[in-house]
């Protein structure tokens, strides 16, 4: 089943190009209007606050839209026929969900570091009083651990996919509308902090974050266990109507 993922997959590398695009563009976007035209004082790792501060405008509503490009065609008769029942049909499109996911993971991580290196006089300088961190901020960082904080950037980000992309998944499953489960999460992303579930206030790596310090369960473990919770919820579907169609065919 992976191989036969991998192998779709890269049959559709037009849409992967446009996604990649998409995000780069987004990301500089993001990036340009947090640090609002100062350019002397940043350097490499401001890009990541600053896309993580605008990823649920910028970042988010590009992958809600990939994602079901890529996963619009799998309903079709053909595809359920091949995928024999509604169990293996569930289990592939999860996991091609989170595997659009890493893609977008990736993407992201790749093109805020090509941000970083455009915008960056130096890697990192936040505990500079020249650098934009703390002309934004008035905070000075010491010994911080970029490793950790690139590997929690990623994280945040493959996690807030996979959310958004099994919501918008399950929307289909249950009700045969993309559209219901693509707004849906974008009340989530957008409206997460005003709904009370702190769903945007304690993710990301923002500075405020980062000097607060960086909480696991907000930024990917909670949001990992809402993507099991609603794969399980998923095999809860009685058969579907179009899988009885195809088993007639």
């Amino acid at each position: 089943m992976i191989q036969q993922l991998f192998k779709q997959m890269f049959a559709e590398k037009r849409i992967f190009l446009a996604a990649a695009i998409l995000l780069f563009a987004a990301s500089f976007a993001a990036t340009a209007i947090q640090l609002r035209g100062v350019s002397d004082s940043t350097c490499f790792m401001d890009a990541f606050p600053a896309v993580s501060a605008n990823m649920r405008y910028a970042i988010y509503p590009i992958g809600i839209f990939i994602i079901i490009a890529l996963l619009n065609d799998e309903f079709s008769i053909s595809n359920v026929l091949r995928r024999k029942n509604q169990l293996n049909l569930w289990v592939y499109l999860v996991l091609k969900t989170g595997l659009i996911s890493i893609y977008l993971s990736i993407a992201t991580f790749i093109s805020v570091s090509i941000v970083g290196l455009i915008i960056g006089n130096s890697f990192c300088n936040w505990n500079d009083p020249a650098s934009f961190c703390v002309y934004f901020t008035n905070l000075y960082f010491e010994n911080i651990n970029i490793t950790m904080l690139l590997i929690t950037f990623f994280l945040c980000i493959l996690s807030g996919m996979y959310v958004v992309g099994m919501v918008c998944l399950i929307s289909y499953w249950f009700f045969n509308n993309y559209i219901a489960g693509a707004i849906i999460a974008l009340a989530l992303c957008i409206g997460g902090t005003g709904l009370q579930i702190n769903y945007n206030s304690k993710r990301g790596i923002t500075y405020d974050m980062i000097y607060q310090g960086i909480d696991p369960r907000y930024q990917y473990i909670y949001p990992l266990l809402l993507v099991v919770v609603l794969a399980a919820f998923g095999l809860l579907k009685q058969k579907r109507e179009f899988l009885a169609k195809a088993g007639e065919s």
